[in-house]
């Protein structure tokens, strides 16, 4: 929370309905977030971070977007935060405020940088679905930086479009203690329809570029069963060379300028109260061109 000061009002009513009004002030003491903000919703929880967003209103995942740069996004579905439709009719739906932040005394070279994908594997949203990006000004209004189209009626229903990188530079009148952006899904508001993933949020200096110094998994891990995807331990125990894959497939995301090395890897399987080593997958290094995605065994 941000330093304030906030009123509680309380009212009392007795059997006879004699009520009285209790009206409590109380004084926030909170403080804001220094730069770089950076959020790649790798976490694992279904809200977003609280530390870092006031709304929990996107649902954080791994499996509605398609080839992220990031394990982990945050889908704008058009559902509330426990997963019913906002009814209404066309209009603002999903948001995601960040926390206060302050930037006084910051130069002018600050970005605030996304990657954006509507539809993914869901719902498309149509050219009036939009995505939009707001900052707040010092008086407490949001001012609107930009809005992003839904997919046009031209593009088959069967495209994918791929995450696009966006970049907005934050200008000398939002450089104070106590700045806030947020992003907000304008929907049809009838359920889980109309799709934006959003990932890899960052508000730093130099932030106008995609290219930085990470090689990110970009999908979850494949179960180390052969199988199945759970089983149960004694069925496994008798049987580890028969039920363990023998590969296991793994998806990185190069966000460095050129092709990049990845070093010899290892993924050790242990049984987590007695520490036993059961498997150890190994991935051989590889040159992962830019840009961007590659998946292996």
């Amino acid at each position: 929370a941000f330093n304030g000061t906030e009123t509680v009002c309380l009212v009392v009513c007795d059997n006879f309905t004699v009520c009285d009004t209790f009206i409590n002030s109380f004084t926030i003491t909170g403080d804001t977030l220094d730069i770089p903000f950076m959020d790649d919703f790798s976490y694992d929880s279904f809200f977003p971070d609280s530390l870092l967003w006031l709304n929990r209103d996107p649902f954080i995942n791994n499996d509605l977007a398609f080839e992220p740069p990031s394990i982990g996004f945050a889908t704008f579905d058009g559902l509330d935060e426990r997963g019913r439709p906002r009814l209404g009719g066309i209009g603002n739906s999903d948001f995601l405020t960040s926390n206060y932040l302050d930037l006084a005394g910051q130069n002018n070279n600050l970005f605030l940088s996304f990657y954006l994908q509507p539809k993914g594997l869901g719902d498309r949203p149509e050219v009036a679905d939009n995505f939009r990006v707001q900052f707040k000004k010092p008086d407490g209004t949001w001012q609107q930086i930009t809005s992003i189209p839904g997919i046009a009626d031209s593009i088959p229903s069967g495209v994918i479009p791929p995450f696009r990188f966006y970049s907005y530079p934050v200008d000398q009148q939002y450089l104070y203690d106590g700045f806030q952006f947020r992003f907000v899904a304008n929907n049809g508001r009838q359920g889980a329809l109309d799709l934006w993933h959003l990932d890899y949020v960052r508000l730093e200096s130099n932030a106008n570029s995609p290219n930085i110094n990470d090689m990110a998994f970009a999908d979850k891990p494949e179960p180390i069963l052969k199988n199945y995807t759970a089983l149960p331990w004694n069925h496994f125990l008798p049987n580890i060379d028969d039920e363990l894959a023998s590969t296991n497939r793994a998806a990185f995301f190069n966000h460095f300028p050129q092709t990049n090395n990845l070093d010899d890897n290892s993924v050790r399987v242990v049984e987590r109260n007695t520490n036993t080593e059961l498997a150890e997958f190994g991935f051989n290094a590889l040159n992962i061109p830019e840009p961007r995605l590659l998946l292996t065994c």
